[in-house]
């Protein structure tokens, strides 16, 4: 009898692809259940199980653990910080890869700030001596003449009858930061911290100061402590005379209060 329906032979080969890809995501389908389980995994788990080598086509979805809208496949490189991702601000000059780009951003050169400059400035002192304290206020102007090498910044305060206040700091592109010492004390007054930070920025030919000093010690025996804040302008003068020849005058702040008189003759925080 002749068979009019030939019957086709699968191959072999064929049928162990089948029989394996049915395996494969019968495998997959088991795994996926098991781990998504939260009694046997949490979402950490999940995230690091390696479901590639098990499964090719299955697409692993990331997970945001800074929660600042980057995954690390989105190419947020430090996805424990939510300050750093793609669209972060780059801050200069900090060694920090905030926008993830591979760098961090140069800063430009230092601004040139040497020269004479008329400044304006107006303090606020608090001294306690004992258990009494008082609060006075100076302003003043005067012209300083800032010496500069490379990004080192540096200007003098020279004071008839006293020794010579320096500030020294730096300035990193337009931003200065300043150091030094805080108040001058009556000889009878000891300091054992006597120091002012001063921080700043120039703007074209205008620079602006804020200074913040601290000052401890003992008076006659008895322990004192001064706190102080300054404001203060500068702009770039043209006029050729230096800072030691104008001032002195304008530096010495002798106090209207008698408890600041006591401790302090003469101070200045940011040099005017």
């Amino acid at each position: 009898m002749v068979n009019c329906f030939p019957v086709l032979k699968e191959e072999p080969g064929k049928r162990r692809i089948a029989k394996n890809r049915l395996l494969l995501n019968l495998i997959f389908l088991l795994l996926s259940l098991c781990i998504v389980d939260s009694s046997f995994a949490d979402e950490k788990e999940v995230e690091d199980f390696p479901w590639e080598n098990f499964y090719p086509a299955f697409i692993k979805k990331s997970i945001d653990e800074d929660k600042d809208g980057f995954t690390k496949e989105l190419g947020d490189c430090n996805d424990s910080d939510p300050s750093i991702n793609p669209k972060a601000t780059e801050t200069c000059g900090d060694g920090i890869d905030q926008d993830c780009n591979g760098s961090d951003l140069p800063c430009p050169p230092c601004t040139n700030i040497a020269g004479n400059w008329y400044g304006s400035e107006k303090v606020t002192i608090t001294c306690c001596l004992g258990g009494d304290c008082e609060t006075d206020t100076f302003s003043g102007t005067d012209i300083i003449n800032i010496q500069q090498n490379e990004c080192n910044i540096s200007y003098d305060i020279d004071i008839s009858g006293y020794d010579t206040i320096t500030r020294t700091g730096t300035i990193n592109a337009n931003q200065i930061k300043l150091s030094g010492l805080f108040v001058i004390l009556q000889p009878w007054c000891i300091a054992t911290q006597n120091t002012v930070d001063i921080n700043g920025t120039v703007n074209g030919d205008q620079i602006n100061l804020k200074g913040s000093g601290i000052a401890k010690g003992t008076c006659d025996g008895d322990r004192f402590s001064c706190t102080g804040d300054s404001i203060a302008t500068f702009t770039r003068s043209s006029s050729s005379a230096t800072s030691k020849a104008m001032i002195g005058k304008e530096s010495i702040r002798e106090s209207s209060t008698p408890l600041l008189n006591n401790c302090i003759k003469i101070f200045t925080i940011i040099g005017h």
